[in-house]
């Protein structure tokens, strides 16, 4: 089946690059990299970073892995004596 991502859309910098006067894209180069990206993040992606193809930093909730919870022994004993379980 085909994904689509809209975080994958972005400019061709090179492409806009050659398009436009070295002035023009300078400008445009420098309001980028000073305008965020989601203004309710001012210190989070930038909309150059974004045109550059930077992902955006995972949360910390994120990074750290989710370990399933342990079932209680009297769950395991009970899921053995049923026969749904092997472990003990």
């Amino acid at each position: 089946a085909w994904t689509f991502d809209p975080a994958d859309l972005r400019p061709d910098l090179g492409e806009l690059r050659a398009r436009y006067q070295p002035a023009v894209f300078g400008a445009w180069e420098k309001w980028a990299k000073a305008t965020p990206l989601d203004p309710r993040e001012p210190n989070g992606r930038t909309v150059w970073d974004w045109a550059d193809g930077k992902k955006p930093a995972r949360k910390a909730a994120q990074k750290r892995a989710v370990k399933p919870k342990a079932r209680p022994a009297n769950l395991n004993a009970a899921l053995v004596r049923a026969g749904l379980s092997s472990t003990g």
